[in-house]
């Protein structure tokens, strides 16, 4: 009676076992010392399209694909006791294979030593990996040609830059790199404001989703000092804050504004009437001495029509404008009536001005 009560519960508990087993989610593989399988599951034919019968005839070495070299290895560390995690590509029946990640461990029964596999499908994991290292990639790439310096800040401190943001800066990725910003900040903005005192103002709005747009003075290492356009954004990214600061070197820019407010302040301060119209003869531009000598305002005449404006007779304008168009120039007097009336002799002189492609655009005027 005992005897076949522990032949019924064992007959139970092996019945048990096999529903787990054909079950798993994994495929399951017992094999010997030598490598041949003595058992598996359904998922191991279904995954590989042998039946039950064609595996039990066969060897793990008919179905993985690492060298003898890889393989000893493992059995090594099996034989050691150890419990060993690998990658591998399992060969199907009709000469495909797929990506799989195994579970091989020993286990003792009646005093032999057996081997149990548990093989996970990762075609799935192993696609999605690729897909997020061919996009990291992409970004990487785009990231390093952006034609704007792009920093990310975390934790205060550097945490990664573009080519184009070391040479913005002048510094190597191992001279930034963990770097805090205040080591690169010159100690006041042109303006008068403290640098160090305008970012800890900003920071906390950053960090707080609100974009900042602003223009800074920059040092670099060797002293010289560049204009930025500099625009802050919080960034989340697996699930850290990030500052991702993106600098625009605006010097150039400067520069020109610069010079163009330094020729408007010239051009202003001369006496002759200076203006700039089209080659129909409307105003562009219309300096401080025309306002004295016509009592026109700058406001008043731009866009409006010449001949409209000063009196001018239009047939006499057009003979002249189409010399000065074909000649690139024209020099004589001309009889104009300002604001208030006043009927006043000029002496002028038109300059043809042509566009980058050679185009003439429109005609400077100078008049006395």
């Amino acid at each position: 009676t005992a005897r076949k009560q522990a032949e019924a519960a064992l007959k139970k508990s092996e019945g048990q076992f096999r529903v787990l087993v054909e079950q798993a989610v994994d495929a399951f593989f017992l094999h010997d010392a030598n490598g041949n399988f003595l058992e598996v599951n359904r998922h191991a034919c279904e995954s590989l399209g042998y039946s039950r019968d064609e595996l039990l005839k066969m060897n793990v070495s008919d179905v993985s694909s690492l060298t003898e070299n890889e393989a000893k290895s493992v059995w090594d560390q099996i034989q050691a006791g150890l419990t060993v995690t690998i990658n591998d590509h399992h060969r199907c029946k009709d000469g495909t294979r797929f990506p799989v990640e195994i579970r091989v461990g020993s286990l003792d029964v009646d005093g032999q030593k057996l081997f149990l596999g548990l093989v996970r499908d990762i075609t799935e994991r192993e696609r999605t990996k690729k897909a997020l290292i061919d996009s990291e990639r992409k970004f990487r790439a785009l990231f390093d040609d952006a034609n704007d310096a792009i920093f990310m800040l975390h934790n205060g401190v550097f945490d990664d830059c573009n080519a184009r943001g070391l040479e913005l800066f002048g510094v190597t990725r191992d001279q930034l790199i963990g770097q805090s910003p205040s080591a690169f900040l010159p100690s006041a903005q042109p303006n008068g404001r403290d640098s160090q005192h305008m970012i800890m103002e900003m920071t906390p709005r950053v960090l707080a989703g609100e974009r900042q747009l602003f223009e800074w003075v920059h040092q670099r290492p060797d002293g010289t000092l560049i204009h930025v356009e500099v625009s802050l954004n919080r960034l989340e990214l697996g699930g850290e804050v990030y500052i991702q600061a993106i600098m625009r070197d605006i010097t150039e820019r400067k520069r020109a504004e610069e010079q163009i407010a330094e020729q408007a302040a010239f051009l202003d301060k001369t006496r002759d009437a200076i203006l700039v119209r089209d080659l129909e003869g409307k105003i562009l531009f219309w300096n401080k001495g025309a306002e004295r000598m016509y009592g026109w305002t700058h406001q008043e005449v731009v866009g409006r029509d010449k001949c409209e404006l000063l009196h001018a007779n239009r047939k006499k304008f057009e003979e002249i404008n189409s010399l000065a168009t074909s000649q690139g120039e024209w020099y004589g007097e001309l009889q104009h009536v300002t604001k208030d009336q006043r009927e006043i002799t000029i002496e002028a002189r038109w300059t043809l001005i042509r566009d980058n492609e050679g185009h003439p655009k429109s005609v400077l005027e100078i008049n006395t």
